[in-house]
């Protein structure tokens, strides 16, 4: 006997299936959306809020504020690994006369280093008035404990030797083959302020037309006691932000 086929079932099952295949299609559209974001997305971002933009302060990569903007977002440095402070530390006069993000390529392969990050920007009073201007450094990101390894190392006209900036100090007097302990290298300076804020200084009385100039160099350091198999697989993101906590009158 021939088979009954329940018609009004039948369309129900099909539209079913064809929502099914239009959902399973747009969230793999999502999936993929949000799957390029997480890869591009910049692992340090220096941001002026609307407020300080309008007071005339300005953001530049480059030396001669050609395009001023209100945000620097940087590409990511992805499947870092960790190196320490001596592996670069040749490299910091290129590195602070390179505008923008530096990649390192002294193995002249077009390659680059992609273990650290490094960046140079610039900051202007564009406006009318001297205001005093506080920075700050905070994690806007991070996942397996990766904070405890990572240095922050910031120069700036004030600190043309740079301020290396960590979580803590270790606890123990860890020996590296060479016989050095780790407490006497060069790898400790200030410890972060907090669990979300690296550091946070003010630029005081910065007049019409003064520019500012910051390089920012983040690395993982592999001669901290807290850089273990723990950390592997941790991603971190940092912000800088600027805002005006004075304004002075036009006679200042």
């Amino acid at each position: 006997m021939p088979r009954t086929i329940d018609v009004k079932k039948y369309l129900q099952t099909k539209n079913f299936l064809t929502m099914g295949i239009i959902i399973s299609g747009i969230l793999s559209l999502l999936i993929a959306l949000i799957a390029y974001l997480g890869q591009n997305m910049g692992n340090f971002v220096i941001s002026l809020p609307e407020e300080t933009w309008r007071v005339g302060i300005k953001l530049s990569d480059e030396r001669e504020f050609r395009f001023p903007r209100t945000r620097l977002v940087c590409d990511p440095i992805m499947d870092a690994e960790p190196i320490t402070y001596t592996d670069f530390v040749s490299q910091i006069p290129t590195i602070r006369n390179t505008d923008g993000q530096f990649i390192d390529d002294r193995t002249g392969t077009g390659d680059g280093n992609y273990n650290y990050f490094a960046y140079t920007f610039y900051l202007r009073n564009d406006g009318l008035r001297t205001v005093d201007v506080e920075f700050k450094i905070v994690f806007a990101t991070v996942t397996r404990e990766i904070d405890e390894s990572i240095r922050v190392l910031l120069i700036t006209d004030e600190d043309p030797n740079g301020t290396i900036y960590h979580k803590y100090e270790p606890e123990i007097d860890n020996v590296s083959p060479d016989g050095i302990p780790v407490r006497d290298r060069p790898i400790w300076g200030k410890e972060f302020l907090s669990d979300k804020v690296v550091c946070s200084s003010v630029i005081s009385t910065f007049a019409r037309n003064q520019q500012k100039k910051f390089t920012i160099i983040i690395w993982i350091e592999g001669w901290d006691p807290q850089s273990d198999e723990r950390i592997m697989g941790g991603r971190v993101r940092m912000d800088m932000t600027f805002d005006i906590i004075k304004t002075y009158d036009e006679n200042y």
